[in-house]
């Protein structure tokens, strides 16, 4: 079922390189500017450090008692990992937009609202500003900022879309 709404998705929404491209345009940002962003002092501790931050203070939250037990948060923080590796050190890539996709599809799927993920994109971004604004400058911030809301346009379009389909059956 996950593959078969994936190709819907990427048909329905569309998931397309001029889908990127119009994307792009709409958050005033360039793939040259995605391009030079990577820099060289995020390392791995540095990503695990604002992942385990992340998910500490996601655990706070009754709402998320059920999905974030103990077998479930050394998987999620693997994927997370990923997730901030290759938004702070790759370059953009059409894959990378797939697993925008991808995350909103199983965002979905564990009843993760719009409300919840939307607010904790927030709060992730808090985390990434809080260990990395001391050295970048204001302008690398904000294409940090502007690929993490790339991210969740994708995601969030993906998630309605099955919430979508879903009351249309």
């Amino acid at each position: 079922m996950y593959h078969k709404d994936l190709k819907d998705i990427l048909r329905a929404i569309p998931v397309s390189p001029a889908e990127l491209k119009k994307r792009l345009g709409y958050l005033n940002l360039s793939i040259e500017e995605l391009e030079n962003l990577l820099e060289p002092y995020i390392d791995d501790s540095l990503i695990n450090t604002i992942v385990d931050d992340f998910i500490s203070y996601v655990k706070q939250f009754p709402e998320f008692k059920d999905i974030l037990t103990e077998e479930k948060i050394e998987k999620l923080k693997e994927k997370h990992f990923h997730y901030m590796k290759t938004i702070l050190t790759e370059p953009l890539s059409f894959d990378e937009i797939i697993l925008s996709s991808k995350s909103g599809i199983i965002h979905e799927r564990i009843g993760i609202k719009p409300k919840y993920y939307i607010n904790f994109i927030g709060a992730y971004l808090d985390k990434v500003v809080s260990k990395l604004g001391k050295n970048l400058d204001s302008y690398h911030l904000s294409i940090i900022v502007k690929r993490f809301l790339l991210h969740l346009s994708f995601s969030i379009d993906t998630y309605f879309h099955l919430k979508d389909k879903e009351l249309k059956r």
